[in-house]
């Protein structure tokens, strides 16, 4: 009798650490595609995207393109169709000449 409980137990903690993994993964919201991201590069940024690539599985892909001129390049690579990053991080000065082009939307 107590085998048996042992097993139940055990099999009940894998199948919560089973559906904890499972529910870290939702937390991505996607389930196929490529994000591609265009950030400044620096500490924090490289967090924020460290994390994001955690979503990436066989069905989603995930890249980054972290650089001191992304002010140069977030326009351009913006302004095309397809746009060339599906996610572009900016910071306050960086905002004018992304309205100029039309290029930001209210989240």
């Amino acid at each position: 009798m107590k085998k048996t409980a042992f097993f139940a137990s055990a099999a009940t903690i894998m199948l919560s650490g089973l559906v904890a993994v499972q529910a870290a993964r939702a937390e991505c919201g996607i389930e196929k595609g490529t994000v591609r991201i265009l950030s400044n590069d620096f500490e924090a940024l490289r967090l924020v995207v460290s994390e994001a690539e955690k979503c990436a599985s066989a069905t989603v892909k995930v890249s980054k393109n972290q650089t001191s001129e992304h002010k140069n390049l977030q326009v351009p690579a913006l302004k095309i169709n397809p746009a060339q990053y599906t996610v572009a991080v900016i910071a306050n000065n960086s905002i004018v000449p992304l309205l100029n082009e039309g290029l930001l939307r209210p989240p």
